[in-house]
C-alpha cells in the first residue's frame, strides 16, 4: 500500500506530465499570449518550487521561468516581501 505522500507525488506527475504535453509547441498555457491561466498555473507551480516536482518536465519548468520573468511578476514579488519585511529572494 502506498503512503500518502507517495499518492500525492503520483498524482502530481501525472497532472504535470499533462501539462507538459499541452505545452509542447506552446510558450502560454491557454492562448498564444500570456493570460490569467498562465498567472493562476505560475501561482499553483511555485507551491512546489522547493521540491523537485517539475524536474522532469524541460517545457513546464521552462514555462514557469518565463512566467516569473515577467515584470509584473517581479514587482509583485518586491511588493509581497516588502509587505513581509523580506526580501525578495527570501521568497522567491
Amino acid at each position: 500500500m502506498l503512503s500518502r505522500l507517495a499518492v500525492l507525488v503520483k498524482d502530481a506527475g501525472r497532472y504535470l506530465a499533462g501539462l507538459e504535453r499541452r505545452l509542447d509547441g506552446r510558450e502560454w498555457i491557454a492562448r498564444e499570449a500570456f493570460t490569467v491561466a498562465d498567472i493562476l498555473l505560475a501561482t499553483v507551480l511555485r507551491e512546489v518550487r522547493k521540491t523537485d516536482l517539475i524536474e522532469p518536465y524541460p517545457r513546464l519548468k521552462a514555462y514557469y521561468a518565463r512566467a516569473l520573468a515577467r515584470p509584473a511578476w517581479q514587482r509583485r514579488l518586491s511588493l509581497c516581501a516588502e509587505r513581509q519585511g523580506v526580501t525578495a529572494e527570501d521568497i522567491r
